[in-house]
């Protein structure tokens, strides 16, 4: 059986038939692999022998974990900020070390104005607005009022005068008005008002 092994001539083996033990190996002997008709595992003849390898279970292959494939675009699903319970401030706003924010006007306005018994007109370019938290009586000065609330809870928020506040709020473009009202929401709410993407 051993001269059968040792054989280059690649026979086909008698079925049944085992390999021998293993022999030292010759100089220049190859190694050859065959399937054991009765077991179905693999062995190497002995040029090369090594240790034989079984096929897995049943219960080793239903223990093994299954493959982990990749949630699809499709199920994923993107909660905007205020969802997201932060208060994302909009592009134009910058947020200040003490909390407050300058809003920078997309279109700039001018107002118009003169004092009482004076025919002098002076014009004031607004370009920015510098927006602070409200404290107790500012929100007392807006649950009282009468007036458009936000208007004045954004005027208290500005530190201008309601009248002077009105004439600006009115000369607006409407995406800055929104942009304003926005950071004014975002004092008023859960979390602190944080630049958009950060």
């Amino acid at each position: 059986m051993a001269d059968i092994l040792g054989q280059h001539s690649h026979g086909i083996f008698p079925p049944g038939l085992s390999p021998a033990a293993p022999s030292v190996p010759q100089h220049g002997h190859h190694s050859h692999t065959f399937v054991d008709p009765h077991h179905g595992h693999f062995a190497a003849d002995p040029g090369h022998v090594h240790a034989v390898t079984h096929p897995a279970s049943p219960a080793a292959v239903l223990a093994a974990p299954l493959p982990v494939t990749p949630t699809a675009a499709a199920d994923v699903v993107v909660l905007p900020d205020d969802e997201a319970g932060q208060d994302a401030l909009p592009e134009n706003a910058a947020l200040q070390e003490d909390g407050s924010v300058i809003l920078t006007l997309m279109r700039p306005v001018t107002l118009r104005s003169r004092r009482p018994g004076s025919e002098v007109v002076s014009e004031e370019p607004v370009t920015q607005l510098h927006l602070h938290r409200l404290n107790g009586a500012d929100m007392r000065a807006v649950t009282s009022s009468k007036k458009d609330t936000m208007v004045v809870a954004a005027a208290r928020s500005a530190r201008i005068g309601e009248l002077k506040f009105g004439a600006i709020h009115d000369l607006m473009d409407g995406a800055d008005v929104v942009a304003l009202l926005d950071v004014v929401a975002s004092f008023l709410g859960n979390g602190r008002p944080r630049m958009n993407g950060r």
